[in-house]
Order: structure tokens, then C-alpha cells, then sequence
């Protein structure tokens, strides 16, 4: 069972868990997407998938850098820094600005800061029982989901070699075995349910 502990108020409150200089004042390290971000990223993601090898070089390019902005924006960390690494294996330029927002994410995986992003559970498709999906990539080991707003259902953790599902996810983290590989995250429930998704120092 992926799931280690419920988080302590006492040990990890939530005006403790915002403290970090890099956070401060309960703000996403960048700013908040919108809906027609989020339109333009999957439109970008469907071209690079399905047409990258037709593209001309130079539009391919500007594809990627414009993912990975639209990674940041949306809060999706642990994308940002897979295109990030495409990029660089690709020996595509990062331009300036969001090489310095790579080298956060890159520090707090490394110094073992905590980060978060806002989640918000979308409209319910016909054959999903009313519950709507929330997902994300996971930048580190330790996640974990704190600031629920309505209802949510249960978390799924798909990973390369391993899945799991653990039911009222709420004021849990999970340790991920690095022998999983990557991880998403998909959490269900109400539409319209906020939360928090904490990204815990690697443990």
C-alpha cells in the first residue's frame, strides 16, 4: 500500500506548509492557467504526439517551449520539467525566464523544499457515475492532497510499472518507490471540488 501516513496537523499544518520563502502568502510558485490555456496546451500536445516527426524543425521547436509555458502556467511541474529535459536532449534553447523557473522546481527536488498546485475537479463525462477528473503529473516521490473544497471520491496513481487506488484521499501523502517510474495522479469527485496537491520533500 502506497499510502505512508496522514498528515499531522500538528507536524505539517497548512500555515506551516506555506511558509517557504519560495511560496509565501499561500501563492502558486507561478501563475494561475485558464480554461483557453489548457485548450492551447492540449491542441500543442495532440501536435507534438500525433505530427512531431512531419514538422518542420523550427516549429517544432517553438511547439515545445511554448508547452513548457503553458506547463508552468498551469501548474503542472512535473511535465514542465519532462519537456524540459526534451528540450535539452533535443538541444533546443530554453529561453531565459523559464530556465530559471526549471532550476526551482529542479531545487526544490534537490534541497527538499515544498511546493504545491491548486486542483480543481472538472465537468463529469455521461459514463463517469457524476464524478468529474482532476490529473497531474508528479514532480517528485511524496504527494499529497490538503484544502479540500466539496467532495472528492478517490485518488488513482498510474505509474510506468505500477497503479493503485486509494479511496477519501483527503489529508493523506503517498511515498512513491522510485521502481514505479513516472506517476500521474488522477483524483475524482464533485465537479467543481478545489484542493491543494502538496508536493512533500523526497522521502
Amino acid at each position: 500500500m502506497v499510502v505512508v501516513a496522514q498528515v499531522r496537523s500538528s507536524e505539517k499544518s497548512v500555515s506551516q506548509l506555506f511558509r517557504h520563502p519560495r511560496i509565501g502568502n499561500s501563492k502558486p510558485l507561478f501563475a494561475s492557467g485558464k480554461r483557453h490555456d489548457e485548450g492551447q496546451l492540449a491542441s500543442i500536445e495532440k501536435s507534438v504526439i500525433l505530427d512531431g516527426e512531419f514538422l518542420e524543425p523550427k516549429l517544432y521547436s517553438k511547439l515545445l517551449v511554448q508547452r513548457l509555458i503553458l506547463q508552468f502556467k498551469l501548474q503542472q511541474y512535473g511535465d514542465a520539467l519532462a519537456t524540459s529535459d526534451s528540450l535539452i536532449e533535443k538541444d533546443i534553447e530554453i529561453p531565459a525566464g523559464l530556465t530559471k523557473k526549471v532550476r526551482i522546481i529542479e531545487g526544490w527536488r534537490s534541497e527538499g523544499d515544498v511546493f504545491y498546485a491548486k486542483g480543481k475537479i472538472g465537468p463529469a463525462p455521461e459514463d463517469h457515475d457524476g464524478l468529474g477528473r482532476w490529473r497531474y503529473r508528479v514532480a517528485g516521490n511524496q504527494p499529497g492532497i490538503i484544502d479540500v473544497t466539496g467532495q472528492l471520491d478517490r485518488m488513482k496513481m498510474r505509474c510506468d510499472y505500477k497503479s493503485v487506488v486509494s479511496r477519501d484521499p483527503t489529508g493523506k501523502a503517498w511515498r512513491i518507490p522510485k521502481d514505479w517510474g513516472s506517476c500521474w495522479m488522477y483524483v475524482y469527485g464533485k465537479p467543481g471540488t478545489t484542493f491543494s496537491l502538496v508536493e512533500y520533500p523526497a522521502g
